[in-house]
């Protein structure tokens, strides 16, 4: 490792200089930072322009400050540590790695890596974070539904899904393939069990659509209601509701916004974030719904 050019190249979002050991606070909160971002290096004895300062280095300096740092962070963080020497001046080098759920806090605080700041993040962020660890758990479509069995799919219901995904969208799942493949394959089984998805459209779900005269274009009215099927929280007891107006059709959803927008965003082109996913998905295989990087306000 060339130290010196390193230095040369001042700091970064991977890379920070701090004076001295006195300066264990934010030594600890940019190891929280580095940890929550891409990792990187801590360069102690070094100050912001780059000049080499030194650091006295007694018999337990390095352990002291394993010791500060494995106390402060949560979940422990345990950084290497080397002393190395430029022109004959000691620095101290604490290397952190990536943490793989960026949850990483300091003093009881998460923080992040912006440019060559050191960022405490928002309560927002953070909960998005701690949202996407945990997604698989909290998300109702791919969770598994332990009372039924494979045995309760509609065969035939599955059989016009795989038809009607093939016709609309080219997909390559043979219809007559045995049920439990299919499923795999579709992803709607976990772990040996149906997920609630699977449950949704193969045994509660009506795929019999009868075609009559609508004053309302039907395409417009299925749009709507497949959208609140595949959007609405699942955990809430409250129930899709339709009312029809004279002039107009409202449809109320339980539910709220992804994570990831905001209610101005939706003033203003946005991304289409499904609340359930995998449900969104399957409906967009046989051409329910319609997938676009951006949705127009």
């Amino acid at each position: 490792m060339d130290l010196k050019k390193i230095i040369s190249q001042d700091e970064s979002e991977t890379v920070e200089f701090k004076k001295s050991l006195s300066e264990s606070k934010e030594i600890i909160k940019t190891i929280s930072a580095f940890a929550n971002t891409k990792g990187g290096k801590i360069f102690i004895g070094i100050s912001n322009s780059g000049k080499v300062l030194s650091v006295e280095i007694g018999k337990d300096t390095t352990e002291r400050l394993v010791n500060q740092i494995t106390q402060s962070t949560d979940p422990k963080v345990h950084p290497h540590i080397t002393v190395e020497k430029i022109d004959e001046m000691q620095i101290i080098i604490v290397k952190i790695k990536e943490s793989s759920d960026h949850l990483v806090l300091a003093f009881g605080r998460p923080y992040k890596r912006v440019g060559k700041s050191t960022l405490r993040m928002s309560k927002d962020e953070y909960e998005r974070i701690i949202l996407e660890k945990h997604k698989d758990r909290l998300q109702f479509d791919t969770q598994i539904y332990l009372k039924t069995t494979i045995k309760d799919i509609n065969k035939e219901r599955l059989r016009w899904f795989l038809r009607k995904a093939k016709e609309e969208r080219n997909y390559d799942i043979d219809p007559e393939t045995p049920l439990r493949e299919a499923l795999n394959r579709l992803n709607l089984i976990k772990d040996k069990n149906l997920t609630n998805t699977a449950i949704l459209l193969f045994i509660f779900f009506d795929a019999n659509r009868r075609y009559d005269r609508w004053e309302y274009p039907l395409r417009a009215i299925e749009e709507v209601l497949n959208n609140a099927l595949a959007h609405r929280d699942y955990f809430s007891n409250a129930e899709i509701q339709l009312s029809i107006y004279d002039d107009r059709i409202e449809v109320w959803n339980p539910g709220r916004l992804p994570s990831q927008l905001r209610i101005e965003d939706l003033k203003k082109p946005h991304p289409s974030v499904p609340y359930n996913p995998l449900i969104f998905r399957q409906f967009y295989r046989v051409g329910f719904v319609e997938l676009g990087p951006q949705v127009e306000n």
